[in-house]
């Protein structure tokens, strides 16, 4: 499976995703204050999971 996009339709998603990464302590308050005025953003997801199981 390759990558995907994923469009976050408001603010309030575009601030849950940066919630759950290590930008929203690394991002200085300027770049904090560029996504919270965005309305929509548009990101690529590329996500490989790997499983094993105890034989």
């Amino acid at each position: 499976m390759g990558a995907t996009t994923v469009t976050l339709p408001d603010q309030e998603s575009i601030a849950d995703l940066l919630a759950m990464t290590p930008h929203l302590y690394r991002a200085s308050a300027e770049g904090l204050e560029k996504a919270a005025a965005l309305d929509s953003l548009e990101v690529t997801v590329d996500v490989v999971l790997k499983s094993s199981e105890k034989s």
